[in-house]
This record gives structure tokens, sequence and C-alpha cells, in this order.
């Protein structure tokens, strides 16, 4: 009994003493590092060598890789040779001292936490063949500042990914066709810059008037480059906004993809009356086409000379997009005063205005950047009901026909409340011209506004 009892002591302290193997065979890659592999199905994977289920003490009783590391497409063990085609999880598990990863093409495969904490590795290049990465695959990888991902589809992965990573500090160089695609999903594009080297966009930049001012900062640039766009306005002249209505100047733009910038520059008008001021064109801006804008002069604001006029953000939006729109949003000097409305859609009327005004249209004077949003409510009264019956609207080609509504304003716009055609006291058959095909509203009066489709 004795004996028996000795002899199970010693094979206990065997079984601590010796990792449980985790591998089928080893085998020495390019870049002198030994690396562990299981075949399944008749392919190679990458392994951890020791038990996985101990992944901090695994290692022990082996040679961490350390310094620039690849994955081959294919290893050897004895005379069989076998395609690599993952590398599985915890295969790399702390491994502190690797620097650089690159995994060759065949890998289809990196499952979680593979290089979790290789807090060394500066750099990785992914292959195009890479379908999935696994959760937490390259968490806390700390020095990472570069990854070359080859695939133009972004390969699956996880929020985690590259968890306790600043992705903003890190650059992602993918193909030019590639940029949009990683561009457009998490993780990827948390990355601070995604471009390629060999990538370029054009920047275009031009004046509504090559006479009032220009534009420096256009360009052929590489994907990625952030530059900066400058409107300078010829003397006698001020500059208004951009082409996308923002105001700011200079401003900074970062080419992802060929991009255009129109800078909106108008006339000082020196006041000959008093003698004291300047009067400026106001500016009207209201963006319907993509990063078109239609620039209207709707008023004039005088300034003292040299002067030049404060521009005011006015948005007008709805308490309920599925009840009805708002109309009026647009940049103009302080001081301006604009028409601004609400219109119900049919089956729906207009409340108030969330400041408690019930005036519809109502005009507002802009003096700062202001919102305003218009309330709506179910059903609509009697007296709209029975005006709406009254009028009648069809499209042809890209014209609006607006059939009995004499006397009476009409308004047309588009989903996003954007007045595209106006007249305050159509004739009984009034014909509006739209800029493209698409859905639009039209309005008579200050009835409900019905839906149009418009067609080539």
């Amino acid at each position: 009994m004795k004996i028996f009892v000795r002899l199970l002591t010693v094979a206990a302290l065997l079984s601590v003493a010796v990792p449980v193997l985790a591998h089928d065979f080893s085998a020495v890659v390019p870049g002198g590092q030994t690396l562990y592999f299981n075949v399944v199905n008749g392919a190679a994977v990458v392994t951890y060598p020791a038990d996985v289920t101990a992944p901090v003490t695994g290692w022990n009783g082996y040679q961490r890789p350390s310094g620039a590391l690849t994955i081959p497409s294919t290893v050897s063990n004895g005379t069989a040779t076998y395609n690599v085609v993952a590398i599985d999880r915890y295969a790399f598990y702390g491994c502190n001292a690797l620097t650089s990863l690159t995994v060759s093409e065949g890998v289809t495969a990196i499952r979680g936490r593979a290089f979790y904490d290789c807090t060394a590795i500066t750099d990785v290049i992914l292959p195009s063949t890479l379908d999935s990465i696994g959760t937490y695959a390259f968490h806390n990888c700390s020095s990472l500042a570069e990854v070359t991902a080859l695939s133009i589809a972004p390969p699956a992965t996880y929020a985690t990914v590259f968890d306790n990573i600043d992705l903003s500090t890190c650059t992602l160089h993918v193909s030019c066709q590639a940029v949009a695609n990683y561009a457009a999903v998490e993780p990827w594009s948390q990355f601070g810059t995604i471009a390629d080297a060999g990538c370029t966009a054009t920047l275009a930049v031009s004046a509504n008037d090559a006479s009032r001012g220009s534009v420096s900062g256009g360009g052929t640039y590489s994907v990625g480059t952030s530059v900066v766009l400058t409107a300078t306005p010829a003397a006698g002249c001020f500059f208004a906004c951009w082409n996308d209505g923002d105001t700011l100047n200079p401003r900074v733009v970062t080419l992802n993809s060929d991009l255009q910038f129109k800078a909106f520059f108008f006339a000082c008008i020196h006041d000959t009356v008093s003698g004291v001021g300047v009067q400026h064109d106001t500016v009207y801006v209201t963006t319907i086409l993509r990063d078109t804008v239609f620039v209207t002069i709707h008023d004039t604001v005088t300034v003292h000379d040299g002067g030049q006029p404060t521009f005011c953000n006015l948005q007008v939006v709805s308490g309920d997009p599925a009840l009805g729109i708002a109309a009026g949003s647009c940049i103009v000097p302080a001081g301006t005063v604009i028409e601004i409305c609400a219109l119900p859609f049919e089956g729906f009327s207009f409340s108030r205005w969330l400041d408690g005004s019930t005036d519809n249209p109502r005009r507002v004077q802009v003096s700062s950047d202001r919102t305003y949003t218009a309330l709506f409510a179910t059903g609509q009264s009697g007296a709209s009901a029975a005006g709406a019956l009254r009028w009648s609207a069809a499209a042809s080609g890209l014209t609006i026909t607006v059939s009995g509504a004499a006397t009476r304003q009409v308004r047309i716009l588009d989903m996003q409340g954007r007045l595209m055609a106006e007249t305050a006291a159509a004739s009984d058959r009034a014909c509006f011209v739209m800029p493209q095909p698409g859905a639009y509203l039209v309005q008579v009066g200050s009835g409900p506004a019905r839906k149009i489709i418009v067609t080539e």
C-alpha cells in the first residue's frame, strides 16, 4: 500500500510539471521562430503549444516567439506539407516580445485572443484571404501603429478585436477601392487614418464668381490627407459660405474620396444715402441636391464700413416627421427677417410652434443661431379638409402642374422641407419644373401637403 501511494504521488507531480500538449507537431518558420500546429481536415492550424485552458502558464517549457513573425502559407512535417488556413485561439497569447506580424495568403481566420497582450507589436499585415477575426484577437496590443489589410471587403470582426488600443492614433492601409468599405464599418472605421500610400483623391475648388474672390487648397492628394481650404474675397466683396452651407473660413477637409467645394462671394454696395454704411447681399442658402447649393438674394443688410456680416444658422424642423414637415432652414446675416412655415400631411394639422406661437406661415428675425420646431396633431379642421379637395396636382416628367389653386399661395418642397418653388398668388393652372426626379410635397394655402412623385 505504501509503494502504491508513493507511485501516485510521483505521477501527480509529473502531471503538474509537464504541460498537456495541444499540438500535433512543431516547425521552424521563416524568421527562425518555432511554431506549433494542429492538423484539421488535412490543413494546418497554428495553435498554442500546451493546454489552452491555462494560457498564462501554458508557455512554461516552450520558447515564446519574438521579433518579426511571419505566419507561412504552408508548413511541412516530415514528408507531409500542409496549407496553413487559420491561427487558433490563444495561439500567441502573451508573446510580448513580438514586434511585427505578417500573415501570409491562404490564412482565412484569426481566432479569439490569438495575439492577446502582444504589447510590443507595432505593425500587422493581413492577407486578402482573411475572412474573420475573433473577439479580443489583438487585445492590449498597445504599441500598434499600422495595420495593412489586403482584402477589399473588411474581414468579419467583433467590436472587441482591437480592445484597449487607441485606434485614433493608428493608420489602416487598404487599397483605393477598399477605403470606403473599411470606413463604413466598425472597428475599422475607428482608425485615425484609412488610406493607401498609392491612393489619391482630387479636391476641386471654385468660386461662384471669380471676379469676387478666389479659393486655395485644391489639388490631388493622398487619400486621408487633411487639407486647408481658404476663401479670399476680392476688394469690395465678402465670403458668405461654402456650397454645403458651412460658413467656416478657413476650413479643414479630409479626403477619403474626390471632393468639390465652391465658395460663394457677394459684392458690397456703399450706402450712398447715409454714407455711413455698406450694404451686403443677404445670402439665403438652400441645399437641395447632395452638395449643390442654391443661393438667392433675399434681402439686404447694412453694416459699418470695413465690417463683415455675422451669419446665423436657422434650423426649422418637424416635431414628428411622420405628421408633417417644416420649411425655412437657411443661413443668413444677423438681422434678416425670414418666413418659415409648417406643412402637415393629409390627415393631420399644424398645432403650434414649440415656443407657443400659432402663426403659420410665420416671419422671424434671425439674430443668432436658432431652431424652430413645428408641432402637429392627428386630424385636420373641416375648413382645411374642404379646401384640400378644391385643388389637384400631377407630375409629367420633371414638371408638377397644380390646378384649382387660383389666388392662393403654392409651395413645393422636397422631403427634407427645402423650398423648391413658390408663388404668392397662383393662377388656376400653375406649372413648376423640378431639378431632378424624386418625391416632393405640394401645399396650397395653409392646407395639408400632398406628396407627388416626379419621374423623368
